[in-house]
């Protein structure tokens, strides 16, 4: 993943834990850190617990949450419709080309004055 670090220290979970099943993790992030649903707060930390331990676990478990924080990146900040180009012949083109992105076009804008282009 792109370097996701967890600054905290085992034990520490406290009353984070939601308290029903309303309060359950969007999804990608429940599963990385187990289901929330009916648990108890012990419970809970002790899941919370398993992403600081040393060794093949806690790294599964670091990169499952890694994983599930970039799969929420896309679904919360994705542009949709956003860097559209109109290639019709409504369009009066000067002979240049669109630029290529040279970022995921799905997570950044790339503003062009090319005639056709949507921003």
């Amino acid at each position: 993943m792109n370097g996701v670090m967890l600054r905290a220290s085992p034990g520490t979970c406290g009353d984070a834990m939601p308290s029903s099943p309303a309060q359950s993790l969007p999804r990608g992030i429940g599963e990385a850190i187990k289901p929330v649903g009916e648990m108890r707060a012990a419970d809970g930390c002790a899941s919370l617990d398993e992403l600081f331990l040393p060794g093949e676990t806690g790294k599964r478990r670091r990169y499952a949450l890694a994983e599930a924080v970039e799969l929420q990146n896309y679904q919360f900040n994705c542009h949709g419709q956003l860097g559209q180009r109109d290639t019709s012949s409504a369009i009066v083109r000067d002979g240049a080309t669109f630029p290529a992105p040279t970022r995921d076009p799905e997570l950044y804008h790339h503003l062009t004055t090319t005639p056709g282009a949507c921003t």
